[in-house]
């Protein structure tokens, strides 16, 4: 809120009021309404020490940014997606070479494993997904 507030708070005068109520009573029109003018009031104190954001000048960047490359790069969704798309390519590649030269089972089994799971990411990256 600022200081010249547009807030009004009004009674209507035809309201009766009980003459069994005290004017100490807290649900006295003239003690609601000097409540909500001592909120407002607190409320346009309080809103002086609220945080406002500030906007930088164009062109001008935040101090605190972060040089390091591998951190840019996961936080950064489409060189994120590029990294993981060379990642699956070389594992496809890697594990096509591992596999015939694999001679335990296990070993094959989980190389397979590995390739499925790059080729099902490859072929995830050829859909078009509109959601």
């Amino acid at each position: 809120m600022s200081t010249g507030s547009d807030l009004t708070y009004h009674v209507d005068p035809r309201l009766p009021v009980g003459n069994d109520l005290d004017e100490t009573d807290a649900s006295h029109p003239k003690n609601i309404i000097k409540n909500l003018l001592q909120t407002q009031n607190q409320a346009t104190a309080d809103s002086y020490y609220d945080n406002k954001p500030q906007r930088l000048p164009p062109g001008v960047k935040e101090a605190f940014q972060s040089y390091n490359t591998f951190e840019s790069v996961m936080t950064d969704p489409a060189r994120t997606k590029n990294v993981f798309l060379a990642s699956a390519i070389l594992g496809l590649i890697l594990c096509l070479v591992f596999v015939n030269k694999a001679s335990n089972l296990y070993v094959k089994i989980a190389i397979v494993l590995i390739m499925v799971l790059c080729i099902h990411y490859l072929l995830s990256r050829l859909e078009n997904r509109t959601v």
